[in-house]
């Protein structure tokens, strides 16, 4: 591989290089005195990509590494009045492999286009486990860890603050350092099967209430079965607390 660089926000501007961003490029200006060429070191064509990138990427300054994929041994131009400018591939992400684009320009006509091959990596934060986290536990703080990692994609399903897993429940055995995915996670049970339940059953005026006994377990906003202790009938209610349902009528 041929170097790679973090973006970290703050990088000098290149000595008489006036950088523009504009419609998803990036455009420079150089004066040349007439019929003489220009030249581009290894290191300014590294930052033009550079400053481009960190210009228009979605990602935070710091948090996002470039590596350069091709060898760069500088560029010369010939012209009276050099412009350039960096262009992305259409619709592109600013993560993964890509490549970008120098276009340079002597009055406005192209004398030179030049493509460079760059992997970028963004710093991402997971939730995982700290422990061995049996099925049914209820998350805790203690129980889950941030950790940051490189990523060159960005995860489906990624869940980066713990507290949007704190206070639900596993599904599942899972093992210490493992990334939580939403599809580990349900809403903590308030009702589990063969529980003594209290039944509400409201419609305008009307409001009662009775005992009844779960058949299966729920969380909130489940429909269960209930059943009636005195008839044995058996019911659906929707769990609306620890050990509270109400009948949808």
């Amino acid at each position: 591989m041929f170097g790679s660089r973090t973006i970290t926000g703050v990088r000098a501007v290149l000595v008489s290089v006036a950088l523009l961003t504009a419609m998803g490029g990036t455009s420079s200006a150089l004066s040349s005195e007439k019929g003489r060429k220009v030249y581009f070191g290894p290191q300014q064509v590294q930052e033009m990509i550079l400053d481009h990138i960190e210009a228009n990427m979605p990602w935070e300054p710091g948090n996002t590494r470039v590596e350069f994929l091709d060898r760069i041994d500088g560029i010369t131009v010939a012209g009276d009045n050099i412009d350039y400018r960096v262009e992305a591939r259409r619709n592109e992400n600013y993560i993964g492999h890509t490549s970008f684009s120098i276009k340079f320009y002597d009055g406005g006509v192209l004398a030179g286009d030049h493509s460079f091959r760059v992997h970028i990596e963004v710093a991402k934060d997971f939730v995982v486990s700290a422990r061995n986290l049996d099925d049914g536990t209820v998350l805790s703080d203690n129980d889950v860890v941030v950790v940051r990692r490189w990523v060159d994609r960005i995860p489906r399903g990624r869940i980066g603050d713990p507290e949007d897993v704190v206070g639900m429940m596993i599904k599942g055995s899972i093992a210490p350092n493992t990334e939580l995915k939403p599809r580990m996670l349900r809403e903590p049970r308030l009702v589990n099967r063969g529980d003594v339940v209290r039944v509400i059953l409201s419609r305008g005026a009307l409001y009662m209430e009775t005992i009844g006994v779960s058949t299966e377990a729920g969380a909130l906003g489940d429909r269960i079965k209930i059943k009636n202790t005195t008839s044995n009938n058996i019911f659906y209610a929707r769990v609306v607390d620890e050990a509270v349902v109400f009948v949808d009528f």
